[in-house]
């Protein structure tokens, strides 16, 4: 028996199931009850809408059930990618998930018409984005030869800025740190770099 007691790979063994035990009663046991996947009403109507979007018609009852597997296949499988921490650090999840946001953030925007002295403000703020062919003088279209050209560019300036105030008050919530700061870099402004 102490012979046992001695050798490296019972230490291993013990060792080895003493981490799992650990690991089992901190992390909980998957033996238990399944998590729900609830599929609703309105993500049933949303389903059938998308079918219907592509197929140009309404799914029959089979394909309708197929694609209700397919989204709770979907569920269990983005679940349990969450659950092992495959969303973190890919770089396709994150753009993906920035895209959301930015798409979010647009369309909870109040829808804006500008008025026309905004845009011949504008234009008068900002001749050198219009002069698309200027003649001798420089002369800068007119308001009515180029009102849709104007009222683009303002709404998208407008959407830009608004897009960075959004952005800005969001980085308000975050202290950004960058470790180690490579040499003969700036840190960005806002951020508490950390040199090692």
């Amino acid at each position: 028996m102490n012979r046992w007691l001695r050798e490296p790979l019972v230490h291993f063994l013990l060792l080895g199931a003493a981490l799992f035990g650990l690991y089992a009663a901190l992390n909980g046991d998957d033996s238990g009850a399944p998590e729900d996947i609830v599929v609703t009403t309105g993500q049933i109507e949303n389903i059938a809408a998308a079918f219907t979007r592509v197929w140009l018609r309404p799914p029959t009852p089979d394909e309708l059930k197929e694609q209700i597997d397919l989204y709770v296949t979907e569920e269990a499988l983005s679940r349990e990618a969450i659950r092992l921490g495959l969303d973190r650090n890919d770089a396709v999840i994150r753009s993906r998930l920035r895209q959301k946001m930015e798409f979010l953030n647009e369309n909870i925007a109040a829808p804006y018409e500008p008025s026309e002295t905004e845009l011949a403000d504008y234009l008068a703020k900002h001749p050198d984005q219009f002069a698309v062919e200027p003649d001798a003088n420089g002369r800068v279209p007119a308001l009515d030869e180029i009102h849709g050209q104007v009222r683009r560019e303002f709404l998208n300036a407008r959407r830009l800025e608004a897009h960075q105030r959004f952005v800005d008050d969001l980085l308000r919530k975050y202290r950004v740190t960058i470790q180690p700061l490579p040499p003969g870099l700036a840190p960005p402004a806002g951020s508490a770099a950390v040199n090692q």
